[in-house]
């Protein structure tokens, strides 16, 4: 297809970008020991050393699980004993059924789920069940937007502006733009990162306007007037302190605050962009560790006091009550998921 093909080079000529500039992550002591192995590792599986993109890796992506995992990661519809024996993938599948069912409570989110089916974009592995098609993180995220609907959405107006940091491949501000088409989004994640997400945007969202790499370090200050020329805007942690006060409404983070060092958290949570947000929005660990090597826990968050809660409490579809490991290869067990909350905060004075 042409507009593929146009949106590929788009990924491409950024890429080459980033790679005559020296802008690739690196494995900086500051990230925590999970993320450093992963931006030392994820990269290499779609771009080349020369910085040429794998466009059959970047169509695959999601199926290949690049950077971000998600459930399933093997084929539900195969005709593979795996799928009936094995501990692991029975337990899963129990997993998404009760995720679903929780979606499935709600009428509004029923209905999202029924309007957005997960899309076909970087090939990944879905469950199909009473007529819906999903995956954990899609559920997810759908839970996500009806809640959005249900604190915010008759005050939001037409053509706010949203900030999604530790946004990976856009699945939140691709469901805000279907939802809210007036809208404008800010990304913010590593380079690469943000390759797989012009990628998925450009095809979710066709003919949409993205203001890729090269655009965006053009910029030394990124106003709201500058974000309203484009539907989404691609920022690379490294120009984050680009961003100017007053320039989003939303701001939001699903789960990598608590996956952060506390310096990396505090350079976000204190930021100009956040602190001057009309809304938050965050779902996180109500304590990191011992899941991930950081001290940071839910006291560490402005709960109180900078922002009024609109909405707080346990996320159920986050906090899943529990997982199914395998156990002895054709049994599973069952392990109490860490629990995170769910936060929609107005700042405090308007």
């Amino acid at each position: 297809m042409r507009e593929e093909a146009e949106l590929i080079a788009a990924v491409q000529a950024d890429a080459h970008f980033c790679q005559a500039q020296g802008l690739w992550s690196m494995p900086e002591a500051t990230l925590i020991p999970k993320w450093q192995v992963q931006v030392a590792h994820e990269p290499r599986r779609f771009v080349g050393a020369d910085g040429t993109i794998d466009e059959e890796a970047l169509r695959n992506f999601r199926r290949l699980q690049i950077f971000v995992p998600d459930t399933p990661m093997w084929d539900p519809q195969a005709l593979d004993p795996r799928n009936v024996l094995g501990g692991g993938r029975r337990g899963d599948r129990r997993m998404m059924q009760e995720a679903l069912a929780l979606v499935l409570e709600s009428p509004r989110r029923e209905a999202l789920l029924r309007k957005y089916p997960c899309p076909e974009i970087g090939h990944p592995y879905v469950f199909t069940d009473q007529g819906y098609r999903y995956t954990y993180r899609w559920l997810k995220h759908i839970w996500s937007i009806g809640l959005v609907h249900d604190v915010l959405g008759p005050e939001l107006p037409a053509e706010f502006t949203a900030l999604d940091i530790g946004s990976s491949y856009g699945i939140f501000p691709g469901f805000l733009k279907h939802e809210w088409p007036g809208s404008h989004h800010v990304l913010v994640d590593f380079p690469e990162q943000l390759l797989l997400a012009h990628y998925f945007l450009g095809s979710w969202h066709p003919g949409c306007r993205i203001a890729g790499i090269r655009d965006v370090l053009a910029q030394p200050r990124i106003t709201r007037e500058w974000i309203a020329q484009f539907d989404f805007v691609l920022v690379p942690v490294t120009h984050f302190g680009a961003l100017a006060a007053e320039s989003v409404d939303l701001v939001s983070n699903f789960a990598s605050f608590g996956e952060m060092s506390r310096k990396w958290f505090e350079t976000y949570i204190g930021s100009d962009p956040v602190t001057t947000a009309r809304y938050l929005f965050l779902v996180n660990r109500i304590q990191s560790a011992p899941t991930y090597d950081t001290d940071l826990t839910i006291l560490d968050y402005p709960l109180w006091g900078a922002f009024r809660a609109r909405h707080f409490a346990v996320s159920p579809i986050f906090s899943k009550p529990y997982i199914y490991p395998r156990r002895r290869v054709f049994f599973t067990g069952k392990i109490a998921n860490n629990p995170l909350f769910e936060f929609i905060g107005e700042r405090a004075g308007r």
